[in-house]
């Protein structure tokens, strides 16, 4: 995940870089369009759901429910702490919030 992040933070800080370069006339339009482009392919193979990786572990979220209630309490905990950053009740023990870590707000994002 920090692979992920970290390569994404680059990908982005390279991207505002090249825009400020043509904003500024020190690179050529068809320079700058290929860059974005190149940039932006990166950006899309950093995507979990475009790795490899992601193919194995995503059938797992299907059949969830059967999964989860295989488990133990200290093993949903473990999962919930992999998967969110936080979660938010209301004194109604409603669900108002739930931050996901990255790559998760990707792979389950609706």
């Amino acid at each position: 995940m920090i692979r992920f992040e970290l390569e994404g933070y680059n990908l982005r800080q390279e991207l505002s870089r090249q825009r400020e370069l043509f904003r500024l006339g020190h690179i050529a339009q068809v320079e700058y369009e290929q860059a974005i482009n190149r940039i932006e392919r990166e950006l899309h193979k950093l995507q979990p759901s475009t790795q490899s990786e992601a193919s194995k572990i995503t059938p797992l979220f299907k059949d969830f429910p059967a999964i989860w209630s295989q488990m133990n309490l200290t093993e949903r905990r473990a999962i919930l702490k992999t998967i969110y950053v936080g979660i938010y009740f209301d004194s109604g023990s409603s669900l108002r919030k739930a931050l996901l870590q990255s790559p998760f707000d990707k792979l389950l994002a609706t």
